[in-house]
């Protein structure tokens, strides 16, 4: 009886994986500027320089279209080669920044619901309860970062450096937050002031040029798992 030839045996994971890799260009350096960008310009708006303020508002555009748009792009592309971990934690990043800047906008109705005067919304952003509730979110992107911390030190040590930066912005944010909604104003400047963007700054603009360098081996190094030609 005659054997089928190697060539007509089914592809294996790695092979298909690395047959992608070599089609579609690494996706990883878009999703890394998205975050790169938006972070910095969030923690330059909130530590107040140059008399910058508004939780940030200003930028609602670079959340939407550099966080939002190319961290959940990157993610996805992410998906098509068969890297799961970035794909996981890109498009949380993603799906954050895209939630951030829509609550920013009026058009949502996220602060204007807690407004006692339904003809300015924006003094909803003074009540304690939207400035409570809006801390639980940032609680478990603390949660969220922390595991992506604990799967980063597989990865590179810039991300897993990254992501420890992430978790204690989201912990100091989510305490200013809670300090706002019981009125101590002054506890929670400090600790927007006091935040550690830098840091998380950084070390996000140099995961940028050394992440997609990391990857490559994911996308061009793997080998086609040989087969028993001796069957």
């Amino acid at each position: 009886m005659s054997q089928s030839s190697p060539s007509e045996a089914p592809a294996s994971k790695l092979e298909v994986q690395y047959s992608l890799g070599k089609s579609f260009a690494n996706p990883t350096g878009i999703a890394v500027l998205g975050l790169a960008i938006s972070v910095s310009t969030l923690g330059c708006d909130l530590m107040g320089w140059r008399g910058a303020g508004g939780d940030g508002a200003a930028s609602t555009g670079t959340y939407l279209f550099m966080g939002g748009l190319l961290m959940i792009l990157g993610g996805f592309l992410e998906f098509i080669v068969g890297n799961t971990f970035p794909f996981i934690l890109f498009c949380g990043y993603g799906g954050w920044w895209l939630s951030f800047g829509a609550t920013l906008q009026p058009f949502y109705g996220a602060y204007g619901a807690y407004s006692p005067d339904p003809s300015t919304p924006s003094k909803g952003l003074e009540t304690s309860g939207f400035n409570a509730s809006f801390g639980f979110m940032l609680v478990y992107m603390a949660i969220f970062s922390l595991v992506c911390f604990l799967g980063a030190l597989k990865v590179h040590i810039a991300l897993a450096v990254v992501e420890l930066s992430l978790t204690t912005v989201f912990v100091l944010l989510a305490g200013a937050f809670w300090e706002l909604a019981m009125g101590n104003a002054s506890v929670a400047s400090n600790l927007q002031t006091h935040f550690h963007y830098s840091p998380t700054t950084a070390t996000a603009l140099y995961a940028l040029h050394a992440l997609p360098d990391a990857y490559d081996p994911l996308y061009y190094d793997i080998r086609p798992i040989p087969r028993d030609r001796d069957r």
